[in-house]
C-alpha cells in the first residue's frame, strides 16, 4: 500500500503534518518540517524507497528547498 499524498482523496492539500495524522500508520516515516508558510499548494511528497535516491512524486509549497536539501546536505540523486 503506497500513500501518494499527504491527504485523504479529495480533501484539501495539508499545510501541516497533524493534518494528515489518519495516514501516518500507512507510512513508513512521517517527517516533520514544519507548518507550511502561506501552504496553498500543500506538500512535496517524495520517494525516498531506493537507498542514496529520491524521486518527487508531487510538487509541492517547498519543492526548491526539499531537493536542496536532499542533494546538498544528503547527497542523494534525484531520479526522474
Amino acid at each position: 500500500f503506497k500513500v501518494p499524498s499527504a491527504n485523504v482523496s479529495g480533501s484539501g492539500n495539508t499545510v501541516d503534518v497533524m493534518e494528515f495524522e489518519e495516514l501516518w500508520p500507512s507510512c513508513s516515516y512521517v517527517f516533520d518540517g514544519g507548518r507550511i508558510q502561506g501552504g496553498a499548494k500543500g506538500s512535496t511528497v517524495i520517494d525516498l524507497s531506493q537507498k542514496g535516491r529520491f524521486r518527487i512524486i508531487r510538487d509541492g509549497e517547498v519543492y526548491d528547498t526539499v531537493v536542496r536539501i536532499l542533494e546538498g546536505k544528503y547527497g542523494l540523486v534525484r531520479l526522474t
